[in-house]
């Protein structure tokens, strides 16, 4: 349904952001990220851990998560997966 409210506001030129609490969680950024979704809504003090935890993904990662993802048939499966394809706190250098 994420995805659909994405692509949907895109094809109307809306913007879609997300707030609360999944917004700003670190474990589903990457889903978040490959799903299309380019505007998170959080409290200013998880602005910090937020922006760490975009750091550690590249856009082709974020991508191969959301497939993966978009294909299992069970929250806990995609938790699972989200847990497994977690990188290490470091974030990446350029």
């Amino acid at each position: 349904m994420i995805r659909q409210t994405i692509e949907a506001g895109r094809g109307a030129g809306i913007d879609v952001a997300l707030c609360g609490e999944l917004a700003a969680d670190p474990l589903a950024t990457p889903l978040l990220l490959g799903l299309g979704l380019e505007e998170f809504s959080v409290s200013g003090p998880l602005i910090p851990e937020l922006k760490r935890a975009i750091s550690l993904w590249s856009v082709p990662e974020v991508e191969g998560v959301a497939r993966e993802a978009l294909a299992m048939d069970s929250c806990e499966s995609v938790r699972r997966l989200l847990l497994l394809k977690r990188p290490s706190p470091e974030p990446r250098r350029q």
